[in-house]
């Protein structure tokens, strides 16, 4: 078999396996909490958000089932998370920011971070690091209040087949992100 053929069917097989391989909100379910949300629980890093945290608690809850998210830009181009647990009180901030990502080579990515009500997965896009050209697609689990980083990719904002095709499944879901 020639070298071409080969490598076009390794090619194939590779980028196919990482599309399966990806974390899906499905894979991370989370039962949804239905009690009264608990008394906000500022600590020193959160303190300077009281009333963005006190409005978050008097709002359903949005992610993990008992957690509540709000999003908020952090400057030009930029998106970061405030987290709430309604069990709990205790307020907490989103793992990461991520930035809007461009490059002359593959164009302008905006950043975004999705989740859902009844899923403990978070998945963020864009760079983190501020490097607009070192654009990610970075999973998260939540477990006890704490996220752990599942996988992260380097993608080119957007230019890569399976992260298109997951971009266009989030548009076309009719859920609240």
């Amino acid at each position: 078999m020639p070298f071409r053929q080969v490598f076009l069917a390794l090619s194939t097989l590779l980028s196919s396996s990482i599309v399966f391989a990806q974390p899906t909100f499905q894979d991370y379910p989370a039962p949804v909490y239905t009690g009264e949300n608990h008394t906000v629980v500022l600590n020193n890093k959160t303190k300077l958000y009281k009333t963005l945290m006190t409005e978050l608690s008097q709002q359903p809850v949005n992610f993990a089932g008992h957690y509540g998210i709000e999003l908020y830009g952090c400057g030009g181009g930029c998106v970061a998370g405030l987290l709430y647990d309604a069990q709990t009180g205790t307020t907490a901030y989103l793992p990461d920011a991520f930035r809007d990502c461009y490059s002359e080579q593959f164009g302008f990515s905006p950043r975004q971070i999705k989740y859902k009500l009844d899923s403990r997965l978070l998945i963020g896009t864009g760079t983190r690091t501020g490097n607009q050209q070192q654009c990610e697609l970075v999973y998260y689990l939540i477990e006890n209040g704490q996220f752990k980083e599942l996988k992260s990719y380097r993608i080119n904002n957007g230019k890569n087949t399976w992260v298109n095709a997951l971009f266009e499944e989030w548009e076309s879901e009719i859920d609240q992100w």
